[in-house]
């Protein structure tokens, strides 16, 4: 061992009509202040797992370690996970080839990504990929979307 210790500083019990990410970020601020830490890293529960923590943690120049949740199931077998993003030009290739493109930004930084209608209604995996009238898939990528990623990313490395 290298003489590191994990420790439990906090055990804040959040109103049930509050998400338990809403008051965390004060609340790691206090500790940090209060008992001048400097961690390296804070373990959380899955649902901790929002892009905005994430970025806010890693922020601070710590290793948010956030355990893993299983996906919810949905009505489309075509998750968005078989969607790649291209950072060059901010767009999603479908599992088909096609492009998705920008088309806003709401109020909660998610960036929405649209399909082409005319293309989706004659594709062979519609049905399983999106159940719009309008034969349109919309993709959300939060603008700190990769400090998410960043953070699945540390959960898969091996530790050794």
């Amino acid at each position: 061992m290298d003489g590191r210790h994990g420790i439990i500083t906090d055990t804040f019990v959040t109103p049930g009509n509050v998400h338990d990410s809403q008051p965390y970020l004060a609340r790691l601020d206090r500790q940090l202040e209060r008992f001048k830490f400097s961690p390296i890293a804070v373990g959380l529960d899955a649902g901790y797992f929002t892009a905005p923590l994430c970025h806010l943690i890693r922020e601070r120049q710590i290793a948010p370690v956030i355990a893993y949740r299983r996906p919810n199931v949905t009505a489309n077998p075509i998750k968005k996970k078989q969607f790649t993003y291209d950072k060059t030009t901010d767009t999603y290739r479908c599992p088909q080839g096609e492009i998705l493109t920008y088309s806003t930004t709401d109020r909660q930084g998610y960036r929405h990504y649209q399909s082409n209608p005319k293309v989706c209604q004659d594709c062979p995996l519609r049905q399983d990929c999106t159940k719009n009238k309008q034969y349109k898939k919309t993709i959300t990528r939060h603008v700190w979307e990769e400090d998410k990623e960043h953070v699945s990313g540390l959960r898969l490395l091996s530790v050794g």
